[in-house]
């Protein structure tokens, strides 16, 4: 049974997602704009992640479908949106290569429950 408090419930993780950019060593005429839109993004294993209260911590996945490494940079805020929660995730920065499925895990950094 998962037992969660307020806090808990209103805490919602977000990804803070930014590229790595891939060198080309090839010197080719460029006939395309200098400017193009590109698209990136990451498949997340949940859109929500339930803390356990006996646990130590919780884990859940994420890929790059894409062709190319992304850098990943991870922080846990409150429903707000502007306060950290009181987790943080582990990796908090990582690549995560093309086509790649890595885990994260979510820790808490304080005593959240109240044994009552």
């Amino acid at each position: 049974m998962y037992i969660l408090n307020k806090f808990i419930r209103r805490t919602v993780i977000f990804f803070f997602f930014c590229y790595l950019p891939i060198a080309s060593s090839e010197s080719k005429k460029i006939e395309q704009p200098l400017l193009t839109q590109k698209y990136y993004g990451l498949r997340l294993g949940t859109t929500r992640v339930i803390y356990k209260e006996d646990a130590p911590s919780t884990s859940f996945w994420i890929m790059n479908e894409k062709e190319y490494p992304i850098l990943v940079q991870t922080q846990v805020y409150n429903d707000d949106k502007s306060s950290k929660a009181p987790f943080i995730v582990t990796p908090p920065i990582l690549k995560v290569e093309s086509n790649a499925r890595t885990r994260l895990k979510v820790i808490p950094t304080s005593n959240l429950f109240n044994k009552n």
